[in-house]
């Protein structure tokens, strides 16, 4: 079973005066759960009445802990980076990415017996 869906940005993501392209994006695990939580909340974003950028800051957190730039340490890919470099159309693209993968990883746990077996008598 692939743990991760790979795929290309358009526009890509600069380090070190460079464009990166080629991401991975993966489940995100209970334990990276945790770690977005931990840095949702160093990034002291207002809850009780969000603005905008907080709103996306915090889907970013999701974001960068759900993908992997290959050539980019992933330290380095945190919400803020992600805020001021990912492009409108990248950030599409990832979001894409990562449901197709939700969708493999579901769709891999049906049982194509599963009808028949709850037909059988018990």
């Amino acid at each position: 079973m692939e743990l991760t869906q790979k795929g290309l940005l358009l526009l890509g993501l600069p380090y070190n005066g460079k464009l990166y392209y080629e991401v991975e994006a993966r489940v995100l695990t209970m334990g990276t759960e945790c770690e977005v939580l931990e840095s949702i909340e160093a990034l002291n974003l207002n809850a009780e009445t969000p603005s905008t950028k907080d709103q996306v800051l915090n889907d970013l957190a999701y974001m960068a802990k759900q993908i992997r730039v290959v050539g980019i340490p992933e330290n380095e890919v945190t919400a803020l980076y992600l805020l001021e470099h990912l492009a409108t159309d990248d950030y599409t693209v990832l979001n894409s990415l990562i449901a197709d993968l939700r969708k493999k990883r579901i769709n891999a746990g049906e049982s194509p017996n599963l009808a028949e077996s709850e037909n059988e008598p018990a």
